[in-house]
């Protein structure tokens, strides 16, 4: 029998090859139609889209020139493409490292990056921007309960997550050129990094029901 979570993925798969097929039609059906009015010709919108399969009115607003729904969400998104790409992927690493945002310092974070952008101190982000922005990363994001590490401090001695944490250190001395003599060892009994034993709500990955947290909410 399949798991819950393989079974929600098959669904994902098939929805999303679904809407490309129906996207796929729609193309075809407005090639056509447009071919049709290149010769001075009126299109019959009625049996293209039976001929087709698609929807009369979504193929008039598509060759009068309308905007699909995800192109007018588009223009209407506050932050430019290149700079949402750039959050998400920041949201993502700082949750793999365990050190997850929560909704209110995404919410910091996406003021600043419009500052800059902008050069206006005073520009920010709605009250239910976050909500929508992580709507629409639905397969990168999603807001989910964070696990302080006081917690779990008892079941992490497996091989899973401290294979894990040697590949993110070696990752590291990597990436920062680090040389063994800057290197220091220390046990973690003794490190509070979090004092904190109740769940919180952050930002994590899409498909994970709980996230691992070195920090609290504050």
């Amino acid at each position: 029998m399949a798991s819950k979570q393989s079974a929600a993925t098959l669904r994902k798969v098939l929805l999303k090859a679904e809407n490309n097929e129906a996207r796929d039609r729609l193309e075809k059906a407005l090639l056509k139609a447009q071919e049709i009015a290149a010769h001075n010709e009126v299109p019959n919108f009625t049996q293209i889209t039976l001929e087709f399969q698609v929807s009369l009115s979504t193929l008039g607003h598509h060759f009068n020139g309308c905007a699909s729904k995800r192109e007018d969400g588009l223009k209407h998104h506050i932050l430019p493409p290149m700079a949402e790409k750039a959050l998400v992927d920041f949201l993502l690493e700082a949750a793999r490292r365990g050190l997850p945002e929560t909704e209110e310092r995404v919410k910091e974070q996406s003021a600043i990056i419009l500052q800059n952008l902008f050069d206006d101190p005073t520009a920010t982000v709605g009250q239910n921007w976050v909500r929508h922005f992580l709507q629409h990363h639905p397969g990168s994001l999603k807001k989910c309960w964070g696990t302080p590490q006081t917690m779990l401090q008892g079941g992490a001695a497996n091989p899973e997550t401290i294979d894990h944490w040697f590949k993110l250190l070696n990752q590291t001395i990597i990436e920062y050129s680090i040389v063994p003599e800057l290197i220091f060892a220390m046990d973690e009994m003794n490190c509070f990094i979090d004092k904190s034993t109740r769940h919180f709500k952050v930002i994590g990955h899409a498909n994970q029901h709980s996230q691992t947290s070195l920090k609290n909410e504050n």
